[in-house]
């Protein structure tokens, strides 16, 4: 999880995790990718949850402000897949497939139910 905040996340100077980082964590693929932030919530609170440690609450919040900045269309009432390193929609460099809801279910589902037995 620190690794990730460390090397990832608003590591450019904008907002978001960019898609890949080497193996000395330094960026690759900047792009972001809806699916990194909600995987993101779902761990922050779940970790958050049984540690009680604020700064995972703290990601939580940060993480669904940026989800709602950035990521929601709602316009087209969906999400988009895609950010290019400026946090603008429309680029499929990495990833030109259709959305799936499996995702979003860490940001949108796990949150709602018991950490355990799952």
């Amino acid at each position: 999880f620190d690794a990730t905040v460390r090397d990832a996340w608003h590591v450019d100077g904008a907002p978001g995790f960019v898609y890949s980082v080497d193996w000395d964590g330094k960026p690759v693929v900047r792009e972001r990718i809806r699916w990194a932030p909600v995987e993101a919530i779902g761990t922050a609170y779940a970790l958050f949850t049984v540690t009680g440690d604020k700064k995972y609450e703290d990601y939580y919040r940060t993480w669904w402000d940026y989800c709602r900045t950035y990521l929601v269309d709602y316009e087209g009432c969906s999400w988009w897949q895609e950010l290019d390193v400026n946090n603008q929609a429309g680029t499929s460099k990495v990833w030109d497939g259709k959305q799936d809801i499996y995702h979003l279910m860490h940001c949108l589902v796990i949150p709602r139910l018991p950490l355990t037995p799952g």
